[in-house]
């Protein structure tokens, strides 16, 4: 090898070393620094809405979630601060859960206790436990919890428009009037989710390790299974992990916890039934997932302007959004037009909603169509953020 070579190749070396210790350092800051606020609320509060779609989590157990209180949340993090004050003299209906809620994110190992049904459960010698939750990596999280019931307001609509002055007496205590409007954010909570017992975890630092140990049959209550009833347990971390468990304190009587909500947002004096995110507009977005040539027809009413009248063409594999839909617009009706081989006039396909009001929560709907001319063809309606939709 000639000289120059070897130069240039120690050159590359020192180059490729270089960059691989600037990689190792970001990397190692990057591991060490701590997991943003709110980390786990946000996590939590997305997956709760796998199972409840318009749900926030009340990751922290905060007591101050009940039916009736009014607050603000920060759509960022989900956090709900509370007012100090709760709306009087509420119908609130109980219905029945008794079921598990499990939940996870990221890379979590479980071992211990075996999950059974609940005759083999009760037909179980009664002795010690253990269960063990392994993080693998920071971020990573789990929740197992006993849900009990769902608190329900009856009729919150009617009841937060009677209670309106009150809530923008409030509002103007919490600097959330404005021009005599109630900024979208602030509200009450409509309906809270209610657990017998339960554990969440969240791993700050990877590698790290919670375990618990007592009795058998309270561990399973507190891990989702069974009822809880008295006993004890102790705690072990290895790492750092954020938990919390229910009941901290295992007594006589063991009253339930808030582990989920519905929450009502008011605009100006308008209410917002399920509301998770600041909503403007309302729009509809159309996927032509197929070789069909499409025409969408859309028509709305709004009390200040009347009917709206609106229309597109979707070519073969294109999309397209009817945006800036009023939020108070009502008995939306849309109609897709299409032509099939044995039916030389057009095909309807119609689809309406009375008001996307509480059930658009995330402001969107999005309507996927499906099929390859001249085959079936089909629709698939979701709202954004909850695929899982309605086919047609």
């Amino acid at each position: 090898m000639q000289i120059p070579e070897i130069i240039k190749a120690l050159a590359m070396f020192r180059l490729a070393l270089a960059i691989s210790l600037v990689c190792s350092l970001v990397g190692l800051v990057h591991a060490s620094s701590p997991l943003p606020p709110g980390y786990f609320n946000k996590q939590f509060n997305q997956l709760v809405r796998t199972t409840y779609p318009h749900c926030w989590g009340n990751w922290n157990l905060n007591p101050d979630i009940r039916v009736g209180a009014i607050g603000t949340i920060d759509a960022k993090s989900g956090t709900f601060r509370y007012s100090g004050v709760n709306l009087d003299d509420l119908e609130i209906q109980s219905i029945p859960l008794n079921k598990s809620l499990l939940l996870s994110k990221g890379d979590v190992q479980q071992s211990g206790l075996e999950f059974k049904s609940e005759l083999e459960i009760a037909n179980e010698v009664s002795g010690t436990g253990q269960m063990t939750w392994k993080f693998a990596k920071r971020g990573s999280m789990v929740a197992q919890w006993a849900l009990k019931s769902q608190q329900v307001m009856t009729d919150p609509v009617s009841t937060l428009y009677r209670e309106i002055d009150t809530l923008k007496a409030e509002a103007n205590n919490n600097n959330m009037l404005v021009d005599n409007g109630i900024v979208q954010g602030f509200g009450v909570i409509t309906s809270v989710i209610m657990a017998d017992a339960g554990i969440s975890l969240g791993s700050e630092m990877s590698n790290s390790e919670f375990r618990i140990n007592g009795s058998s049959e309270l561990i399973r209550a507190l891990t989702g299974q069974g009822n809880v009833s008295a006993g004890y347990y102790q705690t072990h971390v290895s790492g750092q992990v954020t938990s919390f468990i229910w009941p901290a304190d295992i007594t006589d009587t063991v009253e339930t916890v808030p582990i989920a909500f519905t929450f009502s947002s008011i605009d100006g004096d308008r209410v917002i039934p399920g509301w998770l995110r600041e909503i403007s507009f309302f729009e509809i977005r159309i996927n032509n997932l197929g070789s069909y040539h499409l025409r969408a027809e859309l028509k709305y009413e709004c009390p200040y302007t009347g009917i709206t009248h609106r229309s597109a063409t979707i070519y073969s594999y294109g999309d397209m959004i009817f945006g800036e839909i009023p939020i108070d617009a009502t008995n939306i009706n849309l109609v897709i037009n299409y032509r099939t081989v044995f039916n030389n006039s057009e095909t309807k396909k119609r689809f309406f909603w009375k008001s996307p009001l509480g059930s658009w929560s995330s402001g969107s709907y999005t309507i996927d169509v499906k099929g390859q001319w001249p085959s079936n063809i089909s629709f698939h309606g979701y709202e954004n953020g909850n695929g899982n939709g309605k086919k047609y």
